[in-house]
């Protein structure tokens, strides 16, 4: 996408109005593309120098300040539109910008409704992939992946004229606090256990497979074709099957296409396929 566009595909000005919440964001995300353009180059060269990545920092901080509601108790419920937060093992690409382009066109339609919107995009730092692209990458550290990938997001974001209310980045101490929240609500209430599992594990989908999905010889992933290794190991599960009533009643009173053939599979026979505990 950054190619075609310095090719010559120069896209016509843009009118510009002013969104509620939004112009900090944009502020702070200028200041860091600004400061990465220019740290000697590392912009044509696909790099992030330490200026590039300690500036997205306060874009971040920004964005983050906007997660939540903004304390007027009158005020209509927000529309909120997210992108994936996109794995941070390398750069963005068309795969990237389009369900983002997608997500943005749908909050500037909103907006233009008169709705309260807030459209949230980012970058998952977290996975065994990420600590693996980092290593090829020679980077210093996984964080420091981290930082460079998500300075290019920021970039190209900009450079697109996405106009998002939040980037959020897991490894974001903000982030952090609203997941230990969340989880000691799920501990407090007993749905959440620590058991050993073994099975056939996939890095590219980070989750165990049943045999039955794996391609025969060489027990490959269906999605990545790779091998699937043997492991067996302690983790943390979500008791899933204390809410299989309640499962069973939400998708059975859906009308969407996907959540009803979720609910026939529950139908077929709930005792023989319970629903199964999701690694916590």
């Amino acid at each position: 996408v950054q190619q075609a566009l310095r090719a010559g595909c120069a896209r016509p000005p843009l009118r510009r109005w002013p969104v509620r919440g939004h112009s900090a964001v944009r502020a702070e995300v200028r200041r860091a593309v600004l400061a990465r353009a220019a740290s000697s180059g590392a912009a044509e060269r696909g790099e992030a120098s330490e200026e590039g990545v300690t500036a997205a920092a306060p874009a971040k901080e920004a964005a983050a300040a906007t997660d939540g509601d903004d304390g007027d108790e009158d005020a209509a419920p927000f529309f909120t539109v997210t992108t994936p937060l996109f794995y941070a093992n390398g750069p963005p690409h068309m795969g990237s910008a389009y369900p983002t382009m997608a997500a943005d066109a749908t909050a500037r339609f909103e907006r233009l409704r008169g709705r309260r919107v807030r459209m949230v995009t980012g970058t998952d730092e977290h996975g065994e992939k990420i600590a693996a692209a980092a290593a090829a990458a020679g980077a210093e550290s996984p964080q420091a992946h981290c930082d460079a990938m998500a300075a290019r997001y920021v970039a190209l974001w900009e450079e697109l004229d996405i106009r998002y209310d939040a980037f959020v980045r897991t490894s974001s101490e903000h982030h952090a606090a609203v997941v230990r929240q969340m989880l000691q609500r799920v501990w407090d209430k007993g749905d959440i256990y620590k058991a050993a599992y073994s099975g056939r594990y996939c890095v590219g989908c980070e989750e165990y497979k049943d045999d039955q999905e794996l391609l025969q010889p060489g027990n490959l992933c269906p999605v990545h074709r790779t091998p699937c290794d043997e492991r067996q190991e302690e983790n943390y599960f979500f008791r899933l099957s204390a809410y299989q009533r309640e499962l069973e009643h939400l998708l059975g009173a859906t009308e969407d296409a996907a959540a009803a053939e979720g609910a026939a599979a529950f139908r077929v026979g709930p005792a023989a396929h319970p629903a199964q505990h999701l690694v916590a």
